[in-house]
């Protein structure tokens, strides 16, 4: 007895990812816009999701942007098609001379250091970094008082300090390319 087996294979057309060129251009148009500033973008190679990018803008700020194209899915059966949709995400969390300014929330269950680790990743994002995470060690702090921070290179300088009863607002330099 001989089995046959088929195995009926329908392919959706699919617009490819953007190139990097065309992303770059596409994601400094979309942040210049919403930002009202002239924007330049520098995106890595895309992942299997979309682009990681820096940004830096007229006023010399450095930047990151995060881009995800998500599959839509057009009609169905043999005339299905898809596209992509962009997401992007973007902050300029760093000022043109290096100094990067943030408040966080020190409410319990707040975890200090996760906020400055989350800092520094977005710092590192900007500039392209990876090597940040490490750069800043703080004490805790004594009943009433700031935490004692210290910075390693590349962080030149780091201040942690009571923003108000329930933040804190930590300010750090960092060298910048």
């Amino acid at each position: 007895m001989i089995t046959l087996t088929i195995v009926l294979v329908t392919a959706a057309t699919r617009d490819p990812l953007p190139s990097r060129d065309e992303a770059q251009h596409q994601v400094a148009a979309q942040v210049a816009a919403a930002e009202n500033t002239t924007v330049t973008a520098t995106c890595t190679e895309p992942d299997s999701h979309g682009y990681a990018c820096r940004l830096r803008d007229r006023a010399g700020r450095y930047g990151y942007a995060a881009t995800v194209y998500d599959q839509v899915s057009q009609g169905d059966g043999e005339f299905a098609s898809s596209r992509h949709e962009d997401l992007t995400t973007w902050g300029f969390p760093v000022a043109a001379d290096g100094t990067v300014t943030t408040s966080f929330d020190v409410r319990p269950p707040s975890d200090v250091s996760a906020s400055i680790s989350r800092s520094l990743l977005l710092t590192g994002d900007a500039l392209g970094r990876t090597d940040l995470l490490t750069t800043i060690d703080c004490a805790p702090p004594r009943l009433g008082m700031d935490y004692q921070c210290t910075a390693h290179a590349p962080v030149l300088s780091v201040t942690l300090a009571h923003g108000s009863r329930t933040h804190y607002d930590l300010t750090y330099r960092v060298a910048v390319p």
